[in-house]
């Protein structure tokens, strides 16, 4: 009787299934986000989003703050949302996936972060050389930090090679994995048009031309890996750009304050073209965790000497309460982590262990990191500056965190703009509320 009862839910269970599936009712369920999906998955859709609250505490000499040949501007003790975004994402049938992400730090000015459809799952149909293909606004594939999301960085602002780094543009690009998800590879075109107004590697009027391009890729290899917790990643990336204008700038560590180094807009470039060459390297042994990368940035400017600007850091951390750096083989990225049990999780309010566990506190993270960027060479004086940076990240579970980072800043040998800093310090306090689903 009981096999035949069995027997009996079974059947009625996947005829509600097949009758689900035919007729794409959505079910909704949580993992690490809002997520309804049909029968048989072909059609998702996922609701996300990211709460970063920062504050920052700034010391830095008066006289560096002041009039010319100071920044003239002062840093804030502040706090303010660095990100408040909202994401949708999801797929059109196994072959089509989507994701749209508006970002509204400044409810006056939103912004569209991500826009872009990617076709995928080609290989069974054209071979197994067939990659996915993504159109529309994304982050061009250059750097291991860079690329990764801020949600799962171990710092709280990026290092300085970001400030030599492209970010997201409107392009098309071809995504890969192979070699058992132990490689990657990714290689795309991207407009420069929609390059920041203010600095980047694309300062563009419209009006006045008829903007620029890039070709951008990344290659990425797991050459030695036990497990999960235990492997080395290599990769190496580069952009060849074809632009007008370039402004390469950077805060001391931080989001909310002056350039203390500044290129100044480098404008009109004798040959338009720059060349961006990176390499990365990281290394994770269980609880151990390490990362360096290089860049360098060359111009094609006989005006200015060919000026090349470089950057490069490198970092490492330790995950006090056992954990191993997460890491997203399928596209050689960091990934989220995940603490080995939630704050709080054995409590009364838990309802787990019946309420009789060891009360976790969730897992803690102490890293430090060493990075530097260059900004003088030919005739360009933009500075240099080296930041020194420590920071403990408190996870209470998969999606919320705490991080605390202190900063000390070394900027000097600059000439640009009005502005003089022979060598000046300036030390920094940063803390983030950090929420991401």
């Amino acid at each position: 009787m009981r096999r035949l009862v069995a027997e009996e839910v079974k059947t009625q269970l996947t005829a509600k299934k097949e009758a689900d599936a035919k007729d794409n009712v959505l079910k909704a369920r949580w993992n690490n986000g809002l997520l309804l999906e049909t029968a048989d998955k072909r059609y998702t859709l996922r609701i996300g989003g990211r709460i970063h609250l920062d504050t920052q505490f700034v010391d830095a000499r008066d006289l560096l703050e002041g009039p010319s040949p100071g920044l003239g501007a002062e840093f804030q003790d502040q706090s303010f949302f660095r990100r408040l975004q909202l994401y949708v994402s999801g797929d059109l049938t196994e072959f089509v996936d989507y994701r749209i992400q508006l970002e509204f730090a400044e409810p006056d000015t939103p912004l569209v972060r991500d826009a872009y459809i990617t076709i995928k799952n080609l290989k069974p149909c054209l071979g197994c050389w067939a990659p996915e293909i993504r159109a529309g606004q994304q982050f061009e594939p250059v750097g291991l930090e860079s690329t990764s999301s801020t949600n799962f960085n171990a710092f709280i602002e990026r290092s300085l090679t970001s400030a030599l780094h492209p970010e997201r543009s409107l392009g098309l690009c071809l995504l890969d994995s192979f070699w058992n998800e132990h490689a990657t590879g990714r290689l795309g075109l991207f407009s420069t048009d929609l390059s920041d107004v203010d600095d980047g590697f694309g300062i563009w009027d419209s009006e006045e031309g008829d903007g620029g391009y890039a070709v951008t890729g990344r290659f990425t290899l797991v050459p030695w890996a036990k497990d999960k917790c235990r492997f080395v990643h290599l990769g190496v990336g580069g952009s060849w750009r074809q632009t007008d204008e370039v402004r390469l700038r950077a805060r001391p560590g931080l989001f909310k304050g002056p350039f203390v180094v500044d290129t100044g807009a480098l404008t009109p470039l004798a040959e338009d073209t720059v060349s961006l060459w990176n390499a990365e390297v990281a290394f994770v042994w269980n609880s151990f965790h390490a990362a360096a990368e290089y860049t360098l940035v060359n111009f094609d400017d006989t005006a200015r000497d060919d000026p090349s600007f470089s950057a490069w850091y490198v970092q490492a951390g330790w995950f006090l309460t056992g954990e191993a750096k997460a890491y997203d083989f399928k596209r050689g990225l960091w990934a989220n982590n995940k603490p080995c049990c939630n704050f709080l999780s054995g409590s009364r309010l838990s309802g787990k262990d019946g309420g009789k566990g060891c009360c976790c506190w969730g897992a803690l993270e102490l890293v430090a990191r060493y990075d530097t960027l260059d900004l003088n060479d030919g005739t360009v004086a933009g500075g240099e500056m080296t930041n020194i940076a420590a920071g403990l990240n408190w996870y209470l579970n998969p999606n919320a965190r705490i991080m605390f980072d202190v900063v000390f800043s070394n900027v000097k040998d600059r000439s640009s703009g009005g502005v003089v800093i022979g060598d000046d310090d300036i030390t920094s306090f940063l803390m983030r509320w950090d929420v991401h689903f």
